[in-house]
């Protein structure tokens, strides 16, 4: 009797291990199959111009929307992503994304990585060397204690002033 309890015991334990290395090898595949998605093409990424009125666009600036998450944005913490349009909301295709200390947009087709600067009357600004990008949220609907569904605007600035687009979001806040 206990024979047969030890040899159902060691089967239970192999196939628990087992199970839980195909976790580990499923997460490991999915974590490096949006790394190799990052880069934007048609299929992934729709742009403010398909999103706007042609008409009011004047700036050479394009910015692109889509649902691949870099790796180190998952996880950090407190941040708001910003949707063009409902759908774009509901589909979860982000135009921006921040988390406290750092934000990413794809502008003119490449995704660009901003550090958090200052933030002064609910105005919040990022920078690099090629782009300041600010925004203020304008409407804040609580969805719970710690996050909230928002509109508002977005400005990305050229660094060197030759260029500029703004952009009205709805988006998502929260930790």
């Amino acid at each position: 009797m206990k024979t047969k309890l030890v040899i159902l015991f060691i089967a239970i334990m192999s196939i628990s291990c087992e199970s839980k290395e195909k976790k580990k090898l499923d997460i490991s595949n999915f974590q490096s199959k949006k790394t190799e998605n990052l880069t934007p093409n048609k299929d992934s990424i729709l742009l403010t111009k398909d999103r706007v009125d042609k008409n009011k666009v004047t700036s050479k600036l394009i910015i692109g929307s889509t649902t691949i998450t870099p790796d180190y944005m998952v996880g950090s913490g407190c941040g708001c992503s910003f949707y063009f349009n409902e759908t774009d909301f509901k589909e979860q295709k982000f135009f921006w994304l921040d988390n406290s200390t750092e934000g990413i947009i794809y502008i003119n087709g490449k995704l660009e990585k901003l550090s958090f600067k200052k933030e002064s009357n609910s105005v919040f600004e990022y920078v690099n060397s090629n782009y300041n990008v600010n925004y203020k949220i304008l409407e804040s609907t609580p969805i719970d204690v710690e996050s909230a569904k928002i509109k508002g605007t977005l400005r990305i600035i050229k660094v060197n002033n030759t260029d500029s687009i703004e952009i009205k979001f709805i988006g998502f806040s929260g930790c």
